[in-house]
């Protein structure tokens, strides 16, 4: 897809940004589960009876390798995405950011 859009983007000046999970990087007993649903519970009745308690973060935090001691958002990855989009990520190319949300 990069290669088929590129010509596009040189034109108008456009980024290509790639995202993946950095879960193969890290490891972490809370993300195995992660790795076997990779796109995360939808609810459907199909999931019903797998969802996960509603209370499981209180005790979760306790495990948590981040500061802020709490899960990331999307609004903490998009935010990094919008970035690089911009002019101020203009000289940021061909790196890793990892955006930890756990």
């Amino acid at each position: 897809m990069c290669r088929t859009c590129l010509p596009h983007l040189v034109t108008i000046k456009g980024n290509i940004i790639n995202t993946a999970s950095i879960a193969a990087l890290h490891d972490h007993p809370l993300i195995s589960i992660y790795g076997g649903v990779t796109s995360g519970c939808i609810d459907t009745s199909m999931n019903k009876n797998v969802r996960l308690p509603l209370d499981i973060n209180n005790h979760l935090f306790d495990n948590l390798k981040m500061p802020s001691r709490q899960f990331g958002k999307t609004e903490d990855v998009t935010s990094v995405i919008a970035m690089l989009a911009s002019q101020d990520g203009c000289f940021i190319n061909g790196d890793v950011i990892d955006v930890l949300l756990f």
